[in-house]
């Protein structure tokens, strides 16, 4: 992976967690207001499971909370990575940019606003961070096990 798929990861696993918990939120929405079915007389159709409409939204749930659960795991792989990354870097300014932009997923305009500076400044602290950092790569002082993920 370059050094650029691997700082955005995070972002990209934060969407998918995000997304996942919207369509858990559905699920349990649907959970709780499809009616059971009415058990007491007996079946006609043979061919229809017996198990209450419910169940399958139940089952659904926690196959998405499993994925969830998969996807926080990833995340904290993708965050100590960046962490190394950042604990590498000497210049205070760099590692507020790539802890900003790249763990907190903030926008160039918000974090702008936040340090006082201006975009032009942003992304030139930016790239001066991917160039140290990957010139501590290729020292192999860090990022060992970028490959195993």
């Amino acid at each position: 992976m370059i050094l650029q798929e691997v700082l955005n990861k995070p972002y990209q696993i934060k969407r998918e967690i995000s997304s996942l918990e919207g369509i858990k939120a559905q699920y349990e929405i649907l959970a709780n207001s499809i009616p059971g079915g009415n058990y007491d007389e007996p079946r006609v159709q043979k061919s229809h499971s017996t198990k209450a409409p419910f169940i399958r939204w139940i089952d659904k749930i926690i196959a998405i909370e499993k994925k969830i659960d998969e996807k926080y795991e990833e995340l904290d792989k993708y965050e100590k990575i960046i962490m190394e990354a950042v604990d590498s870097l000497s210049d205070l300014n760099q590692k507020k940019i790539v802890i900003a932009r790249f763990l907190s997923c903030k926008t160039w305009t918000m974090i702008c606003k936040e340090f006082y500076i201006s975009i032009t400044t942003a992304k030139r602290w930016k790239y001066e961070a991917l160039k140290n950092i990957e010139n501590s790569v290729h020292k192999k002082l860090i990022w060992t096990g970028v490959d195993l993920l």
